[in-house]
């Protein structure tokens, strides 16, 4: 899905990565397991790229079976897929920001992660 039309008529393209307009959302049920996986893959390999490429491939399992979010930079609103090969959205989301008009995902993150 190389590119996804917001109900408020903005494009968003989907190609760019990483994207800045793309979330995972991260069900708590897989962290327990995710957090498993990276052990193991600690404990077989001492290779410093193997294990990085066993995070990897184990992120990459995940991540494709996890809902994706992209948030128009337009309205703000949230398109919700199951998972990120979807083509169409699952939801459509349109925050209720009362006096803040400058509030997004992507500022959230940004902020949290600038630090």
């Amino acid at each position: 899905m190389p590119q996804i039309t917001c109900k408020c008529g903005a494009y968003i393209n989907t190609s760019a990565s990483p994207h800045p307009d793309l979330t995972y959302l991260f069900p708590d049920r897989e962290r327990e397991q995710f957090a498993e996986d990276l052990a193991n893959t600690a404990e077989v390999s001492k290779d410093k790229n193997e294990i990085l490429d066993e995070i990897l491939l184990c992120s990459h399992h995940l991540f494709k079976r996890i809902p994706v979010v992209y948030e128009c930079q337009s309205c703000h609103r949230l398109l919700v897929f199951r998972s990120a090969a979807d083509a169409i959205p699952q939801l459509w989301l349109k925050p209720e920001v009362e006096g803040k008009s400058d509030v997004s995902i992507r500022s959230l993150i940004d902020s949290e992660f600038s630090s």
